[in-house]
């Protein structure tokens, strides 16, 4: 095969564009934003990749070149077809984004995106679901589950759900052979939508409650315990153990909370001398 040919380091041009996706949107916004800039970031990091194949590696690296070209227009044909008739939809509605409305839409994009494709669910579905949202204060977990729900994993059912099934398809995978993974589609969505109404409802009113009862500075201290709970949590019921530099961060992180709750640090010493006791 072709692809044993082939060093580790051509997998560099992938890794360095799925780096730029991942870090350019913080470290240079301004420049990221703009369509040309992107285009000019992938024509460079395809340049080496169009050397290898069509020029390095003679007639195979064309024919294989050719081969990928092919299923990418393909591809991408359904993909655009899918975002454009899906784009012209415009959903009208009164509603409340209520956890419960909200996992009914998470639902129902999880079914669509078999219809529609993970893309066009997607694009159909996000208005609503913000508008629905709007007068919320905190909607940064609404999206993060329609991103996993509607954008992902619920298009599992048919080729055009997923782009890796519809490359399968298009490699010649039967377009029905997706319908036996409902099982794993169910549980998937299932547990997405049950963590989802958790995350919405029950967290929240939880977090709500305690934080009229408490002043804004313990609140915030609380919020940064968070990581010595979670080594406390993996020390008690995985049997994880810290190294130094994670004994260093909670070291650190107590120190700050004595030094800005002088109620925490009496506490604190009192515990140890119980605890000596």
């Amino acid at each position: 095969m072709l692809g044993a040919q082939l060093p580790l380091a051509s997998a560099l041009p992938f890794v360095a564009l799925l780096a730029a996706i991942a870090l350019l949107p913080l470290v240079a916004p301004r420049w990221w934003h703009p369509n040309h800039n992107k285009t000019i970031l992938a024509v460079a990091v395809s340049l080496p990749v169009l050397w290898h194949l069509g020029i390095a590696l003679g007639d195979p690296g064309r024919a294989v070149l050719a081969e990928k070209l092919h299923e990418y227009v393909g591809f991408i044909v359904v993909i655009g077809a899918l975002f454009v008739i899906s784009g012209g939809i415009h959903v009208q509605g009164s509603l409340s984004g209520t956890p419960l409305v909200n996992t009914g839409m998470l639902g129902l994009g999880a079914v669509l995106a078999n219809l529609l494709g993970t893309t066009g669910a997607s694009v159909l579905l996000i208005r609503p679901v913000l508008r629905a949202n709007k007068s919320r204060r905190r909607t940064v977990h609404i999206v993060v589950f329609f991103i996993f729900l509607v954008a992902n994993c619920g298009g599992l059912l048919t080729p055009i759900g997923d782009p890796p099934l519809l490359l399968g398809f298009l490699k010649g995978v039967p377009f029905e052979w997706t319908l036996r993974l409902w099982p794993q589609w169910l549980t998937a969505t299932g547990a997405l939508l049950v963590t989802g109404i958790f995350a919405s409802a029950l967290a929240y009113l939880v977090q709500t409650w305690a934080q009229r009862r408490t002043s804004a500075t313990r609140t915030a201290l609380a919020f940064t315990m968070e990581p010595v709970f979670t080594a406390l949590f993996g020390y008690t019921l995985d049997g994880d153990r810290l190294g130094a530099l994670g004994w260093a961060g909670c070291a650190a992180i107590m120190s700050g909370i004595v030094l800005a709750e002088p109620a925490a640090a009496g506490a604190l010493v009192r515990a140890v001398a119980r605890r000596r006791s």
